[in-house]
């Protein structure tokens, strides 16, 4: 081979380890940017978290409001209570059916916890959503809802 093509070569490395980097870089800011709008309803975020989960992670839920996470991290598993949402406590009538719409609507696949880890008695609170769902309006919509005390 000449030196020629050696350089024609080395050239074309170097376009495609440039374009790499950019397309990178543009992913870089994207998620930067979606995390940020995803976060703008949350109160006093100075650092925001977030989380795709798989409905597998979730091991625990006592209520329709609340589920527990498990996580390689310290803790082992994350207590979320999902933000804006009032359903029926234990033994209030509605607590069994926001139970099992929320255990429902979890296993339909992948969600997204948004938090800057504000808590509320031993839980997490945090913006749960799937697309351009979020798991306190469906469970509003559903009629799962209790007056806050």
């Amino acid at each position: 081979m000449n030196s020629r093509n050696g350089d024609q070569c080395y050239g074309h490395d170097r376009v495609f380890g440039f374009v790499f980097l950019v397309i990178c870089l543009a992913a870089a800011v994207q998620s930067i940017l979606i995390t940020r709008s995803m976060a703008e309803g949350l109160p006093d975020c100075s650092s925001i978290k977030a989380v795709t989960v798989p409905p597998g992670a979730v091991v625990h839920q006592p209520d329709g409001d609340t589920f527990h996470i498990f996580t390689f991290d310290a803790p082992a598993v994350v207590k979320i209570r999902v933000m804006d949402a009032e359903t029926p406590e234990r033994g209030d009538d509605g607590f069994e059916e926001a139970k099992a719409f929320t255990r429902e609507w979890i296993a339909r696949g992948p969600f997204r916890v948004v938090t800057c880890g504000k808590t509320t008695f031993d839980r997490i609170v945090g913006d749960v959503s799937r697309g351009d769902e979020r798991l306190a309006d469906a469970l509003k919509e559903a009629g799962h809802w209790r007056a806050a005390h």
